[in-house]
């Protein structure tokens, strides 16, 4: 606003400002969730999931993999935990989950600035190894009245076993081991302390990785 002198001459000029960073990156991010959503071909992903927390609603559902939980845009998003806790879990495992992705909890998080969680953990298979998955959640307000979320749910079982694998070889005192999968012909190699040395990636020759 303009401040005058005595004579209505405009003397002075104040104006205020506000910092939009944060504002603007969450819409960006939201908008990066959105695209996401319709790619196809992520790898190893089990299901993805676009919902309103504040309706209850399921906006979209996209399984990508027969493990992937059966549920639809008619179910609630509490009847689609419900039926996401009723799988084969360890009890544990079973009471986090529930409470990481409660409906009312996760809008509580939101307004305290806590906006992604993600848990792991290990769900058994009808007539089936057991898989191994990670969970992950982050939310977004795109207007005042609502509150949504993107859940993503990925098989790690390859990974953990990996881990297992590292973990075991480094204890034995290995320099380095590798892992080779002859059907993809892929490798990777670690050293010890299980830091990646070389992968099919960056060296597509074996015997040069050697």
């Amino acid at each position: 606003f303009v401040v005058c002198d005595e004579k209505g001459v405009p003397s002075k000029a104040y104006g205020i400002g506000r910092n939009i960073t944060a504002q603007k990156k969450a819409a960006d991010k939201y908008r990066r969730e959105l695209q996401l959503l319709q790619e196809a071909g992520q790898p190893n992903l089990l299901a993805k999931g676009h919902h309103d927390l504040s309706e209850n609603r399921i906006l979209e559902y996209v399984p990508a993999s027969p493990n992937a939980l059966a549920v639809s845009r008619t179910f609630t998003y509490d009847e689609a935990l419900d039926a996401l806790t009723a799988l084969p879990l360890l009890p544990a495992d079973q009471e986090k989950l529930r409470t990481m992705l409660d409906r009312k909890s996760l809008i509580r998080h939101y307004y305290a600035g806590e906006r992604t969680f993600t848990l792991e953990y290990q769900r058994s298979q009808d007539r089936q190894a057991p898989i191994w998955v990670s969970t992950t959640v982050n939310t977004f307000a795109p207007d005042k009245n609502h509150i949504e979320c993107f859940i993503y749910t990925y098989d790690l079982t390859n990974k953990v076993l990996e881990r297992k694998i590292i973990s075991r070889f480094t204890a034995l005192g290995y320099d380095y081991f590798g892992l080779i999968d002859v059907p993809r012909r892929a490798f990777t190699f670690y050293s010890q302390g299980g830091m990646d040395a070389a992968d099919s990636e960056n060296h597509p020759d074996y015997d040069q990785a050697i």
